[in-house]
């Protein structure tokens, strides 16, 4: 099976966000995909709502060298454009 290291945002609740955990539901139980939790900037995929946005802010993005795969997004900023 092939393993995915994937970033989804976790609340310090621990109460799962459906549209953060949807990815990972998606990749795991229909694709048949492997996922493994990884930070932010060293992940191969994220699956977002609004943190798209943040983790641009924060430059991390920026310096990367391997392509990254979005599934979903929302931004919270509306006029951010993610042009490096």
């Amino acid at each position: 099976m092939q393993e995915l290291g994937m970033y989804w945002f976790v609340p310090k609740s621990g109460v799962p966000n459906l549209g953060d955990e949807f990815g990972r539901i998606v990749l795991e139980e229909i694709v048949g995909v492997s996922v493994v939790k990884k930070g932010l900037f060293s992940c191969d995929a994220i699956s977002v709502g609004s943190i798209l946005g943040w983790g641009w802010e924060k430059g991390g993005f920026k310096n990367r060298v391997t392509p990254l795969s979005v599934l979903g997004s929302g931004l919270m900023h509306p006029n951010l454009h993610l042009n490096p």
